[in-house]
């Protein structure tokens, strides 16, 4: 009767550090996916900046030369 206990216990204690390591490796996972997540938004920033900076200075551009054409036809 103890011996049998001591086994259940035993397979208890071993299945609760099995699923303790689990927990540990799928918060190692989480944390490395909130890092890429975090390293994907960083990136979609910086080329939607630069994207907007981009339109500005073709618009820019276009203003310019609107402006030019239009200084052209007066003349």
């Amino acid at each position: 009767m103890l011996r049998s206990r001591d086994d259940q216990l035993e397979r208890a204690d071993r299945h609760i550090r099995e699923l303790a390591e689990k927990l540990r490796e799928l918060q190692d996972e989480r944390q490395q996916l909130e890092s890429n997540w975090n390293q994907v938004e960083e990136r979609y920033e910086r080329e939607l900046q630069a994207a907007q900076k981009k339109i500005h200075q073709i618009r820019d551009r276009a203003d310019h030369l609107e402006e030019t054409c239009a200084i052209l036809r007066v003349s």
